[in-house]
């Protein structure tokens, strides 16, 4: 038999917003059902505002997963959430090393002085 996945990824296009949203929750609240989803190929279907939440979520969640082919369907603001939430100590187990090509040059810059240890973007 098909997998829930391949049977959802075909379905999503025809979904409306509100049930599209839907799926962005049970992902963010890691259903079972869906672990082994690609978020990826789910993402172009959803609000910019869940594609926001559910990458920071996957983060939180140490989800495997793979972040750069998420970033097309994510806000500069939310990347730079993330930068910061990196900095700070907040994804401790997240390789922003991915993320790299994808963020604006003052997020460099910022990820630059943390890692030489200098405290300000001087």
């Amino acid at each position: 038999p098909e997998s829930v996945e391949a049977r959802l990824l075909r379905l999503l296009p025809y979904m409306s917003a509100e049930e599209a949203h839907k799926v962005a929750q049970k992902l963010m609240e890691n259903d079972e059902a869906l672990k082994t989803l690609d978020v990826a190929t789910v993402m172009p279907f959803l609000s910019a505002d869940d594609c926001d939440k559910l990458f920071v979520r996957i983060i939180e969640l140490e989800r495997d997963c793979d972040l750069a082919a998420c970033t097309s369907y994510v806000s500069a603001e939310c990347l730079s959430s993330v930068v910061d939430g990196y900095i700070e100590g907040e994804y401790p187990n997240l390789t922003i090393d991915s993320l790299y090509p994808f963020l604006a040059d003052e997020e460099i810059k910022k990820l630059f002085y943390h890692i030489i240890g200098a405290g300000k973007n001087e």
